[in-house]
């Protein structure tokens, strides 16, 4: 699995099961430590979602969520980027309706 498409699978899950950024960043951050590491995410992915990540791909999810290359994704980080996703076509639209 590439990098890519573990982020695609992300973002899956906030739409699929309609949860926000906030909502899924908790279900990996189990332990509610405010922050998601490279193994948390490969955990919580493998268990979780059944997809078995290896340690490039994690490390390269981690580096395009983690602004301030700590090696952890931070909540903030984390939200910041899923939030922006918009969940599908439909959304943009009514966002854009919302702002006229």
């Amino acid at each position: 699995m590439t990098a890519s498409r573990a982020e695609e699978i992300l973002l899956e899950i906030r739409d699929s099961l309609e949860l926000n950024g906030d909502e899924v960043f908790n279900l990996i951050d189990r332990l509610g430590l405010g922050y998601i590491t490279s193994r948390t995410l490969g955990q919580w992915l493998k268990e979780q979602v059944g997809f078995n990540v290896g340690q490039l791909e994690n490390d390269l999810i981690i580096a395009r969520y983690d602004k301030d290359q700590d090696y952890k994704i931070k909540y903030e980080e984390f939200i910041e980027e899923v939030n922006a996703v918009p969940r599908d076509e439909n959304e943009e639209e009514e966002i854009e309706e919302e702002q006229q």
